[in-house]
């Protein structure tokens, strides 16, 4: 990383690139910092981006956003009893619109059964995702319980999550369909106490399996190792929606005494 005060801003450069004169900034708000992505890093897309810090947590957004106040989003919340909720969007020509979602239920007990409790739903046509180590588990004799409820379908290797996920689409519908700035692109929201209980119990149930190292396995260690960084309390919210995508992420702590 190469750092350099050039015209009153602070530049922070990783990778070959030429340091030259800063975009003007003048006729944005006041935020306390910003990141130009010069490609997109995985879903989120290239542009530039803001971070806003209040007491109560901090805010990242595209520039091209409306700003908010942090803690402003829409009336749609996380499920109490979900640890979180993952969604994607896709649509196909002619045009058909799936959303694909990963629950993950709150409470649950013994981390060596953690893996087998994730959910994953589908609004659309099409594939589903895949459960945690579904290949594996379904090799070992695991049988996925499926349900239809409406125009949701719904899979588990577990019926009590099942069924705790299933009555909870209503609620996760309007996550999805409270996007701001649709088509949603990815979603994702928690709680971060009871999604880092979650993922930290599926990443050591996942590594006891004699499996190896898998970019799905790595994903979820990555994750949660992510998650540990945001402390113990308060909720995450992020949104890559739009045409062409915008990201929102919002974390919000735990309400002052």
């Amino acid at each position: 990383m190469r750092v350099q005060w050039l015209e009153g801003t602070w530049i922070a450069v990783q990778g070959d690139v030429e340091l030259g004169e800063p975009r003007s900034v003048s006729e944005m708000p006041p935020s306390h910092a910003l990141l130009s992505l010069e490609e997109p890093y995985g879903p989120v897309p290239e542009g530039l981006y803001r971070l806003d810090i209040a007491q109560q947590g901090w805010r990242i957004s595209s520039v091209e956003a409306p700003q908010k106040e942090i803690g402003s989003w829409a009336t749609a919340k996380l499920p109490p009893s979900l640890a979180l909720v993952a969604a994607a969007t896709s649509s196909t020509s002619p045009p058909v619109t799936t959303t694909r979602v990963l629950a993950l239920p709150e409470g649950i007990e013994t981390v060596g059964e953690r893996v087998t409790h994730a959910v994953v739903a589908q609004r659309g046509r099409g594939e589903r995702w895949q459960l945690p180590t579904e290949r594996l588990l379904s090799g070992l004799g695991f049988e996925i319980a499926e349900t239809v409820q409406g125009e949701w379908t719904a899979a588990a290797f577990d019926s009590v999550s099942l069924r705790e996920v299933t009555d909870q689409l209503a609620n996760i519908s309007a996550l999805v369909d409270a996007v701001e700035a649709p088509p949603l692109v990815l979603g994702l929201w928690l709680d971060v106490a009871s999604a880092q209980t979650a993922l930290e119990g599926l990443v050591g149930a996942i590594e006891a399996l004699p499996i190896p190292r898998s970019e799905q396995v790595r994903r979820w260690i990555v994750a949660a190792r992510a998650l540990s960084c945001l402390g113990s309390e308060g909720t995450l919210r992020i949104e890559i929606a739009g045409s062409p995508p915008r990201l929102e992420a919002e974390y919000r702590g735990p309400a002052a005494d």
